[in-house]
């Protein structure tokens, strides 16, 4: 009788060895595939924010070689008026994604991303710009000051996005 109630423990600690073995290797393959699951999303929302940050800077070239004009004498602007997308970046930051990216370089994204808001809120008053919101006098000095702020945008946003680009490429495994 205490040869079976032997048998019995032993059958109870060879089974919850093999569970534990089981969950063991469970765990430790689940972990494996996430984090190949968390590096694909990561490499993934790096190049969202690449191509979302290299089409932007193209359209600030085209901004540089046909800026937006004020015109003096029929008080209205010519030009580009193109607005940064920031979709993607929308999208990363909602979803968390945004987090996976190295820290370092979660900043000067957030602060590339909020020169876009700026550079397109003056944009969007170049386009709502009416001869009625200011008198004669101010309007010309108005849109001009509003242009100089566009270009300020402009020519601080290029190179940091060419270096944030540099620095943002996925890595490859």
């Amino acid at each position: 009788m205490e040869h079976e109630g032997y048998a019995f423990v032993s059958q109870i600690v060879a089974t919850l060895i093999g569970v534990a073995a089981g969950g063991g290797v469970a765990f430790w393959v689940n972990k494996i595939i996430q984090d190949g699951s968390i590096e694909k999303t990561r490499n993934e929302t790096k190049q969202a924010i690449v191509n979302e940050l290299t089409s932007n800077q193209i359209g600030l070239f085209e901004y540089q070689t046909k800026p937006i004009e004020w015109h003096d004498s029929s008080k209205k602007f010519t030009g580009n008026w193109g607005l940064a997308s920031d979709s993607f970046f929308k999208s990363a930051t909602g979803s968390g994604n945004l987090l996976l990216i190295p820290s370092n370089l979660q900043n000067p994204i957030n602060e590339i991303y909020h020169h876009f808001e700026l550079f397109n809120s003056f944009i969007k008053q170049v386009i709502e710009f009416s001869t009625y919101k200011y008198p004669p006098a101010s309007m010309d000095n108005e849109a001009k000051e509003l242009l100089r702020r566009i270009t300020e945008q402009v020519d601080y946003l290029i190179p940091r996005i060419s270096k944030t680009v540099v620095d943002l490429k996925p890595t490859k495994k």
